[in-house]
């Protein structure tokens, strides 16, 4: 029985080479270039042949894209990474990511920070604050430090609660907590909600390129330790040059891939936690960024740009807060 699309293809006014036919049945993204083409009016032989095919192929490959670089971060690195660049990298870090709550939801948000919030006792109090360190107690409840650079409050999120609130927060983040404060101990909050930073989709415009084009976006690859999914990438890469199918990745898009953005920590880097060397596979550090130069100059296709943040030294107080 014959593939549908040779069929459909009869009823346009074209036939296939039986080479042409091979071809598209085992290629999803000459069948739907072929198919777009034919959307589009262009004109096709009425008997197809591979050669039509590839020359199909060759002339959707280049995506003439009219790009904008807004800001280029490759141009201004990192000038000071004493402990006053990291306090001034975290208050401009905390205060745009609290205006992008107090906009989004106002009315979660009824006090202006922590010493405020500590006056209230006997309802519901929000506010914006970092969240310094997160355990688990003994006892299975998620407790953690939080501050705003005014002030600091224990928050604890109870053991039957902590499904609700998922994931948990992080180290470092910001963040907008509801809860009630404990009556007897000053700093100690009963956390019923957390909500993080979002773009608000009443804010959100689409705008789309006149070329179909995509953007890959993955993060923390931490080249260099036991832990780096090296097959996991290689399969990712492989993908990426059309060269496999991998379930529950569409192949056809591949060939539209531009941009691949890699965020987080490229490489697991050395000396970043007492013991580490006993996690690396890696313990070099120009020898990690030499591995990771191989992992991504499988794909030819690649150019590579780099923006470097600093990580925060575990000080005692990211926002400085008083204690």
């Amino acid at each position: 029985m014959q593939p549908d699309f040779i069929s459909d293809l009869a009823r346009r006014g074209h036939l296939l080479r039986p080479e042409a036919a091979k071809l598209l049945s085992s290629d999803d993204v000459l069948r739907t270039l072929l198919y777009s083409a034919l959307r589009e009016g262009q004109r096709l032989p009425s008997l197809i042949t591979p050669d039509d095919l590839w020359r199909l192929k060759g002339s959707y490959t280049t995506l003439n894209g009219e790009i904008e670089i807004l800001s280029d971060p490759t141009e201004h690195p990192v000038r000071n990474a004493e402990i006053d660049g990291f306090l001034s990298l975290f208050r401009s870090r905390y205060e745009t990511l609290s205006k992008i709550l107090r906009r989004n939801i106002p009315e979660v948000i009824n006090t202006p920070g922590v010493p405020e919030a500590l006056k209230e006792r006997g309802r519901d109090v929000g506010f914006i604050a970092m969240v310094r360190d997160v355990r688990t107690s003994r006892n299975g409840n998620l407790v953690m430090t939080l501050e705003d650079g005014r002030g600091e409050v224990t928050g604890i999120v109870m053991k039957r609660n902590i499904g609700k609130i998922n994931p948990p927060p992080i180290e470092d983040e910001v963040v907008a907590v509801v809860g009630d404060f404990h009556r007897e101990k000053k700093n100690l909050m009963f956390i019923k909600e957390v909500h993080r930073p979002d773009i608000s989709r009443r804010e959100m415009k689409t705008r789309l390129s006149r070329d179909e084009a995509y953007l890959l976006i993955t993060s923390d690859t931490h080249v260099g330790s036991k832990t780096f999914m090296r097959r996991e990438w290689n399969t990712f890469i492989s993908w990426l040059n059309s060269s496999v199918k991998v379930e529950g990745l569409p192949k056809d898009i591949t060939e539209r891939v531009r941009y691949l953005l890699i965020a987080g920590d490229l490489v697991d880097g050395v000396g970043i936690y007492k013991d580490q060397d006993k996690d690396l596979e890696i313990v070099n550090i120009m020898e990690q960024y030499e591995a990771l130069a191989g992992a991504l100059s499988s794909n030819p296709s690649l150019h590579c740009r780099r923006s470097l943040e600093t990580s925060s030294p575990r000080a005692s107080s990211s926002l400085g807060a008083r204690r």
